[in-house]
């Protein structure tokens, strides 16, 4: 059964791979290639794929201190019958040379050496001259289907080789600037689908592949070629705050500042980027909030979320009944039950500072209704105004 698959699920699944992983999962998508034909890709063909971008006599060296996100790679690849010309987006080069540069450090690289594979880090550093097993990415692309429709209550995601190739032909019969024929032709010359004969080969089709990168970029911070000009000719980044990209950059920031460990735990992932992406849609739709999403908004977000986890699973109720006679002794009975329930283990709260907040918001309160109950959204409230970082006026 054939499945298009959502730029989210890619992310998904890149997010929570490691290094050679993400690079095999982000090539396959982004050049529609088969796992078959990338497992004897070698530092040799990558060379010659970047060639535009390096001098004559640079090394593999020379081409990991360059940026990637400036290099959209030509792989010419052919065997006795097919012919193939496949491009990678930037964010591919980017994922390659995270690779490289992890795997350079164990292992020693030449230009023979077959450009994925996996390394063993506790091993002094080797020449690695085996291609991966034949097997080996369909059994890795099986454990994270497998990953997924645990994380998607089972939802069927048919997340395979085959349905990744499928993914990259239906955005390039999206997307490409070609019709009928034609287009269908120029997805068999990136797809090793046709020979020499091909109407494209050994012509200029680089433009075309530029027209899907935007559509193959996986992570918004990547997406470089979704650009326009300014009244003054200077570019500016496209973002327009949608609801992908919002839900892109808060998993990106879950998976690089949140995550524990290697394995992601979909529970506790399910719940805290739920409830930040709820904050961040309710602050960017507020016509009373200036709406920014950046690493220093998405750290704010992510502890109250972390804090509204805490009291959704504290089992006891709260209620705490405060008149204008009883604020003070109160306030530690308040402290008392956030250590409680473990919100200043979770989110530093500097003492002073939850003193002010807590007796400015119940003497508000108490003055306004003479009797003030404090309940789980208001112990809610009052850590976020922590989290904000003011007090009540």
């Amino acid at each position: 059964m054939k499945q298009k698959l959502s730029n989210d699920i890619i992310f998904e699944v890149c997010s929570s791979s490691n290094l050679l992983h993400k690079a095999i999962i982000s090539f396959l998508f982004t050049t529609g290639l088969e796992h078959n034909m990338i497992r004897n890709l070698k530092i040799k063909d990558l060379l010659s794929s970047c060639s535009e971008y390096v001098d004559d006599g640079e090394s593999i060296d020379d081409l990991l201190n360059k940026n990637p996100l400036d290099i959209v790679s030509c792989w010419q690849i052919s065997d006795k019958s097919n012919v193939c010309i496949a491009f990678n987006t930037p964010e591919t080069t980017k994922y390659l040379f995270d690779y490289l540069k992890d795997r350079k450090k164990y292992v020693d690289l030449t230009e023979e050496s077959y450009l994925f594979k996996n390394y063993d880090k506790n091993k002094t550093p080797i020449v690695d001259e085996k291609p991966l097993n034949k097997d080996f990415i369909t059994k890795e692309l099986s454990r994270k289907k497998r990953e997924l429709n645990k994380f998607h209550n089972g939802d069927m995601v048919l997340f395979n080789a085959s349905n990744i190739g499928h993914t990259f032909v239906k955005i390039c019969e999206e997307h490409l600037s070609l019709k009928g024929s034609d287009k269908n032709e120029l997805i068999d010359l990136f797809q090793a689908n046709t020979t020499d004969q091909n109407k494209f080969y050994n012509k200029d089709i680089k433009r075309y592949y530029l027209d899907l990168v935007q559509y193959l970029t996986i992570d918004s911070t990547h997406a470089i070629y979704n650009n326009v000009n300014n009244d003054d000719g200077e570019v500016e980044d496209n973002y327009d705050d949608s609801e992908f990209d919002i839900k892109q950059k808060i998993i990106s920031y879950y998976m690089n500042n949140i995550k524990k460990g290697h394995k992601v735990d979909y529970d506790e992932y399910n719940r805290l980027c739920g409830i930040v992406y709820d904050l961040a849609i309710y602050y960017r739709d507020s016509k009373y909030h200036t709406f920014i999403l950046n690493d220093d908004s998405l750290d704010v977000y992510f502890k109250k979320a972390k804090v509204q986890v805490l009291i959704e699973d504290y089992g006891d109720e709260i209620y705490i009944l405060v008149d204008e006679d009883s604020v003070n002794v109160k306030i530690n009975e308040i402290k008392h039950l956030i250590d409680k329930i473990g919100i200043r283990y979770t989110v530093y709260i500097e003492d002073n500072q939850l003193d002010n907040v807590l007796k400015e918001y119940l003497t508000y309160h108490t003055l306004d209704y003479g009797e003030f109950v404090v309940n789980s959204s208001v112990i809610k409230d009052i850590i976020d105004i922590c989290i904000d970082g003011f007090c009540m006026n």
